[in-house]
């Protein structure tokens, strides 16, 4: 299976892991608690997401998971369910009515000079390889927030815009709200920056906190957080480039979240707080 070695069972046991499925069998005994969940103890979720721009200038995801702690038999997550933990797509919106001004990586920088230079040649939006290749460590350092322009959208504009999220925390949570697949249809149909519509969805009082209902903070349910990346091309109705930008897209409704970057001089950067 694509050269990976073969192992025993016992090869991927670990005494912390161990010790954790106890004290989860023993909370749960008492009623103290469901095995999967504690408010005193961190049991980590197991989740890795991916969010990159290939050489084609494509938004993707990944999602991978190690499974819950002390889940029930036969139960799916929403790791391998499409729209649940992960989600990307690409379309086009008349009038350009998420533009913002090009702030953050800003103006006649490294970055905006190679998008420039390559998003001006004839061909379909796949054809910035390059440029927004470039944006993950040009741009990551400092994500910005989409700012709304004061002027109504041009008429004359057309925006292809790409979104990829991934996200992690509870699974049953992410499964009943297709929390992923909600985060982009909110930011096409409800024609708002992905950045609005990621944070509607997995930060503070989102839908996946409003899903736990009376049992959040009891449970477990509707924690959770996403990562992911908004691209956005605008082209006049000649077909002419007019604007590139990108936006770094990341909210969580719990107590932190693991997430990394890699920064132009190509170091890795890590954050588990909200106000680091």
């Amino acid at each position: 299976m694509y050269g990976l070695e073969m192992v025993e069972p016992e090869y991927f046991f670990t005494q912390r892991s161990w010790d954790e499925h106890v004290r989860g069998l023993e909370r749960e005994r008492q009623g103290k608690g469901v095995g999967s969940w504690s408010a005193d103890e961190y049991l980590p979720q197991g989740t890795v997401g991916a969010i990159a721009l290939d050489e084609d200038g494509v938004v993707c995801c990944a999602t991978s998971t190690g499974g819950m702690t002390n889940k029930l038999t036969g139960r799916i997550g929403d790791t391998p369910v499409v729209g649940a933990g992960f989600w990307a797509e690409e379309w086009d919106e008349d009038g350009d009515p998420t533009g913002t001004s090009r702030r953050g990586c800003g103006a006649g920088s490294t970055a905006w000079d190679r998008i420039e230079q390559v998003a001006r040649r004839a061909g379909p939006v796949v054809a910035l390889s390059e440029s927004l290749k470039g944006l993950m460590t040009d741009c990551w350092p400092t994500p910005f927030a989409y700012a709304p322009m004061l002027e109504q959208p041009r008429p004359d504009l057309v925006a292809t815009r790409s979104l990829a999220v991934s996200g992690t925390g509870n699974g049953d949570s992410f499964l009943r709200i297709a929390a992923a697949r909600t985060v982009g249809s909110i930011a096409r149909f409800a024609t708002v920056p992905s950045g609005v519509a990621l944070s509607r969805v997995a930060g503070p009082s989102g839908d996946l906190q409003k899903s736990a209902g009376d049992r959040w903070g009891r449970t477990g349910e509707g924690e959770g957080g996403m990562i992911g990346i908004e691209c956005a091309v605008v082209r006049d109705g000649n077909g002419h480039w007019v604007e590139t930008r990108s936006e770094i897209l990341q909210d969580f409704n719990c107590g932190g979240m693991f997430r990394a970057w890699i920064d132009d001089e190509g170091e890795p950067h890590v954050r588990i707080w909200r106000e680091e």
